[in-house]
């Protein structure tokens, strides 16, 4: 080999060694970005399934949900750390609420209906549904 081919083959060489450990870095970075967007979606959902279970539990028997009062027992009870944020809003149409977390710093979100008639709360009514 001369010594013009010996250097273009350098120069060929590192060029594609630098555009693999970018590839590489770039995979690596994507790689972790997903995981910790999979641990925080977790925590959503476990925050979420808590909140449910407790407000289930805690109003068992009630044919109406009042969505403030709901709230404030619920962050008494049951605080979030700092980066979420949870809210219950009425839905008049079900005499239900919604109960919303949302991960502040990557705005993911989930949101459940609770509904008296879905969560098995209401003993009124099926009483009154009995023949």
């Amino acid at each position: 080999m001369t010594l013009p081919e010996v250097l273009v083959a350098a120069v060929i060489l590192t060029g594609s060694s630098g555009a693999a450990l970018q590839t590489w870095s770039l995979a690596a970075r994507s790689a972790l970005e997903g995981q910790q967007q999979q641990g925080e979606l977790e925590l959503l959902n476990t925050h979420l399934l808590a909140g449910r279970r407790w407000l289930v539990q805690e109003y068992a028997g009630a044919c109406r949900f009042d969505a403030a009062t709901m709230a404030d027992q619920l962050a008494l009870a049951q605080p979030l750390p700092e980066p979420f944020k949870r809210s219950l809003e009425p839905d008049l149409p079900t005499g239900g609420v919604w109960l919303s977390l949302r991960h502040l710093p990557t705005d993911l979100s989930r949101r459940q209906l609770l509904t008296p008639a879905g969560s098995g709360t209401c003993a009124l009514q099926a009483q009154e549904l009995e023949p």
